[in-house]
């Protein structure tokens, strides 16, 4: 589960669902700082594209996620700070689109 703990970032939303035992998913706010989210069996949750996010066990230690995709299934991870040129590039496509949707 170590591997969960370090901060990270996905190029495409991150889906789960809780179907037994609980824990803390740590999203990193805009303003840098983190927000502490505790699930439990039967959450269901959405982080966002290119959101900082790690996760820990409770004193439990036990969960049991199922995670889900919109597409092809990617197990594809940034760690930071590389993950930042990510959220760069990301935001550079969303304004790009934000400006052809304007256009149109």
């Amino acid at each position: 589960m170590k591997i969960f703990n370090s901060e990270h970032l996905h190029p495409d939303e991150e889906i789960r669902f809780v179907s037994a035992g609980s824990g803390y998913f740590d999203i990193r706010s805009r303003e840098d700082t983190w927000v502490r989210l505790e699930v439990t069996e039967g959450d269901f949750m959405v982080i966002p594209t290119g959101t900082y996010h790690r996760f820990y066990l409770d004193t439990q230690g036990y969960v049991k996620l199922r995670r889900f995709f919109t597409e092809a299934p990617s197990w594809i991870a940034f760690p930071r700070p590389e993950g930042d040129m990510y959220t760069a590039k990301h935001r550079d496509v969303v304004q790009d689109r934000a400006v052809l949707v304007e256009a149109n």
